[in-house]
């Protein structure tokens, strides 16, 4: 696992605490990856990014490769997001 990684990895991430409470499955731990605002780019250190939003965000990823690769595009049919937290981030 690398934050190189063109390959979705979001299945790595428990994403039913919702927004804010994501959390590696391998740990527990909270999965916050970015420093302030996603916009700014800014990864905590020593943080490993696994979500393809987060690649995207610091040019790791493009938009095409995320929307190839992603298996979990909240919102999207098919996707492997939890509903539920998709409904959470709408409201």
């Amino acid at each position: 696992m690398s934050n190189g990684s063109k390959k979705c990895e979001c299945n790595l991430i428990d994403w039913s605490g919702g927004p804010g409470n994501y959390k590696y499955i391998s740990t527990g731990k909270i999965y916050d990856p970015f420093v302030g605002y996603e916009e700014t780019a800014r990864v905590r250190p020593g943080v490993i990014l696994l979500d393809c939003q987060a690649k995207v965000n610091v040019n790791l990823m493009t938009m095409r490769e995320y929307h190839t690769n992603c298996k979990y595009i909240p919102g999207e049919p098919g996707s492997e997001f939890p509903e539920e937290v998709y409904n959470q981030l709408l409201s």
